[in-house]
């Protein structure tokens, strides 16, 4: 039997459909959101912009959190100043990578004084506009870290077919 490409849908199960978009890394659509469910996501939204909740891909959190378990850093303190030095992220499972800039957004270390502490990637004293010092928290301590991502405000509720699929074009 000859099958018209058209026609295909009609021969394929819905999971083999969608391991094989997963395979070819397609954009699929599976439903269309319900107007509660935009409701809800635009409350999350509303949230994050008030700063009461960080909302994060699933890809950065992953990034954090390897960053987290596996960092690799020196912290040597003379005359009252802190150099944290990172350099290298050392994953048992995947490897030793050198890191950069955004494998290491969100990480924070505990430091005496966190106007007094600078932090360098590999030797690299990394730029002020990329730190984050925090004043003392719930623990009594200061801590400095390098900044999360810049928000994305883009309300992709709004977002049609066309949208996401032009969207996906330029990955």
């Amino acid at each position: 039997m000859i099958d018209l490409p058209g026609r295909i849908h009609r021969r394929i199960s819905p999971a083999a459909r969608n391991r094989w978009l997963a395979r070819a890394n397609a954009v699929n659509i599976l439903t269309k959101l319900s107007a509660s469910s935009i409701r809800s996501f635009r409350l999350l939204k509303a949230y994050q912009d008030d700063g009461k909740i960080l909302v994060a891909k699933t890809s950065r959190l992953l990034r954090y959190n390897r960053a987290l378990d596996h960092l690799v850093f020196t912290e040597a303190r003379t005359d009252g100043r802190t150099v944290i030095d990172i350099t290298t992220i050392k994953d048992t499972q995947f490897g030793n990578s050198t890191p950069t800039l955004n494998d290491l957004r969100g990480v924070t270390f505990y430091v005496p004084d966190s106007s007094k502490t600078e932090l360098q990637l590999r030797h690299k004293i990394l730029p002020e506009s990329e730190i984050q010092r925090n004043l003392a928290d719930d623990t009594g301590k200061q801590s400095i870290g390098i900044k999360w991502f810049q928000p994305d405000h883009t309300d992709y509720t709004t977002w049609t077919l066309r949208d996401v699929n032009h969207s996906s074009s330029r990955l």
